[in-house]
C-alpha cells in the first residue's frame, strides 16, 4: 500500500547525481515500488523531486498522485488543448 510519500534522503547510491543525503523530497512511487507506508524505500532518482522549504511534509505527501490523476483527466480524458479554459 502507499503511492505518495515525502521524506528525507538517508542514503544515495554511487551513481546518484541529482540528490544528496539530507535533501527533503516527495514523490509518487512507480507501480512496481508501491509500498510507501514503509519506514524506508529505495527509489530511482528520476521519480523524486525536491520539496520546497515552504511546503510541509503533509502537503507534499498529498500532491504527487492527485497531480497525476488531474493531468490524466485534463490531458487524456478531456483532451484539453492549449488555450482552452476550464472552470474548477
Amino acid at each position: 500500500m502507499g503511492n505518495d510519500f515525502p521524506g528525507v534522503i538517508s542514503q544515495v547510491g554511487s551513481k546518484v547525481r541529482k540528490f544528496k543525503v539530507g535533501d527533503e523530497i516527495y514523490a509518487r512511487a512507480t507501480k512496481n515500488r508501491i509500498r510507501t507506508f514503509a519506514e524506508c524505500i529505495a527509489i530511482n532518482e528520476n521519480t523524486i523531486a525536491l520539496k520546497s522549504k515552504n511546503l510541509s511534509f503533509v502537503k507534499a505527501a498529498s500532491m504527487p498522485l492527485i497531480g497525476l490523476i488531474s493531468y490524466q483527466v485534463f490531458n487524456d480524458m478531456m483532451t484539453l488543448q492549449y488555450g482552452q479554459k476550464i472552470l474548477i
